[in-house]
């Protein structure tokens, strides 16, 4: 039989995820970004504005709902565009690390033996650029999954099989 041990931790020793230097958003993914509110933007102020004329309102109720419409989403715009500053990711031996937030910082740490499965998705915008998202799921219950956003779509797949050979071999270990 082992000995058993229960030493202490030094708290120093333990290794800090934030040093860990997390690797920047794909800069195209703002094009993204730009294209998909602008796109829903187009569609509200259409909406609003053909809404707003068939109640009879006047025009100038139109043009104000528009307006009002139109600055909304371009807050919108710029709030995503400046949380692209705070978005990270690290894929390292035994987890990976996800950051994003603008107003609330979220950082996830998911050790690689807590996956169940990856998927690689792409939205029509993302298409054309050639980026796509890394959507990692987890065992666990709770909001434990991440979602790498702005990828190089061939980089996702390397990551991708990275993952999913690392699992393989921990499971058989």
């Amino acid at each position: 039989m082992q000995n058993f041990t229960n030493d202490l931790i030094d708290i120093n020793n333990i290794p800090a995820y934030e040093e860990v230097p997390l690797q920047q958003i794909n800069p195209k993914y703002k094009k993204v970004i730009f294209l998909t509110v602008a796109t829903l933007a187009i569609l509200s102020i259409c909406v609003s504005v053909f809404v707003s004329l068939l109640i009879e309102q006047s025009i100038l109720i139109a043009v104000l709902v528009g307006c009002g419409v139109l600055v909304f989403f371009a807050l919108v715009l710029f709030l995503n565009i400046k949380a692209l500053n705070f978005r990270g990711f690290a894929f390292r031996e035994h987890d990976i690390i996800s950051k994003d937030g603008i107003i609330y910082y979220t950082t996830s740490v998911i050790p690689n033996n807590r996956i169940q499965h990856i998927i690689i998705k792409q939205g029509l915008y993302s298409r054309l650029f050639k980026l796509c998202s890394l959507k990692i799921y987890t065992a666990s219950v709770g909001n434990s999954d991440i979602s790498v956003k702005g990828l190089d779509y061939q980089e996702a797949i390397t990551y991708k099989e990275y993952i999913l050979n690392k699992i393989k071999i921990e499971t058989h270990d």
